[in-house]
């Protein structure tokens, strides 16, 4: 009976061969290891009970290697369970692409996951959807693979929503520009390189501040990744206030060589 209850949770982990896969990933632990622990785990067995009296069964897999297992394989089914609703969600607003689904399906942690997902939580159209709507995918993808472009190639493309070439072209690269911010890899490079070397600068509005509240970011700056919490927190309530003005800029001069 015990036998027949191991083999039909070890034929459910079967199916999910690519979670196994990706859950021991950095353990020195074999498909048919990690399947065989998941399976007893199931089965309720504790970590304890299977480390020390089912070696035969895990060929010999220690606590350490159970916990590690245990907890990535966890992770990997919360993060592709995160995975299924938001393409769900995406689908039923009638927003999911295919750049978009491959984002979301190649993402490795909830924070990727979840960054991608970010701009479509809100009703809030952006403007690479509004150019999808009135049907520039098709330019995009002409723009993308063509070799040259005729003066003349938007001008079929004009419609209420694009009424000059120069919409159009703005439309297509909307698109192009979402599609490159939903590859991780460049999300990644540009979020480090910016946090490396980028500045916030505040100025002072026209707004009164008569106590002086936010007078030392009058005329502001400092690099992203020097500020500190507080100041943070104030300038985002001196903005909210309408007393700072805030932006960004690379200073070179900023930047430690």
């Amino acid at each position: 009976m015990v036998m027949k209850g191991i083999t039909k949770m070890l034929n459910k982990i079967n199916r999910n061969e690519t979670i196994v896969n990706r859950s021991r990933i950095g353990l020195d632990i074999s498909l048919l290891q990690a399947q065989a622990a998941l399976a007893l785990r199931e089965e309720g067995c504790t970590l304890p009970f299977i480390a020390r009296y089912r070696k035969n069964k895990t060929n010999g897999l220690d606590e350490e290697q159970l916990r590690k297992l245990f907890t990535q394989y966890d992770t990997t089914v919360e993060l592709e369970s995160r995975k299924k609703t938001i393409l769900e969600q995406l689908t039923e607003k009638g927003i999911l692409h295919s750049t978009l689904r491959k984002s979301i399906e190649l993402a490795n942690t909830k924070k990727e996951v979840e960054e991608l997902y970010k701009p479509y939580k809100t009703s809030r159209v952006t403007l690479a959807q509004k150019a999808r709507k009135a049907g520039l995918t098709k330019a995009k993808t002409q723009v993308v693979n063509a070799k040259s472009i005729l003066p003349t190639f938007p001008k079929s493309y004009i419609c209420k929503e694009f009424p000059t070439e120069e919409d159009v072209w703005t439309g297509i690269g909307n698109i192009i520009e979402e599609e490159l911010s939903l590859q991780i890899p460049i999300r990644n490079f540009v979020f480090n390189y910016l946090y490396k070397s980028a500045a916030i600068l505040t100025k002072k509005t026209e707004e009164s501040d008569t106590k002086g509240v936010y007078k030392r970011y009058y005329d502001f700056h400092r690099l992203i990744r020097t500020i500190k919490p507080y100041q943070t927190l104030a300038i985002v309530r001196g903005e909210k206030e309408k007393i700072l003005k805030i932006s960004f800029s690379k200073h070179p001069e900023l930047v430690e060589k």
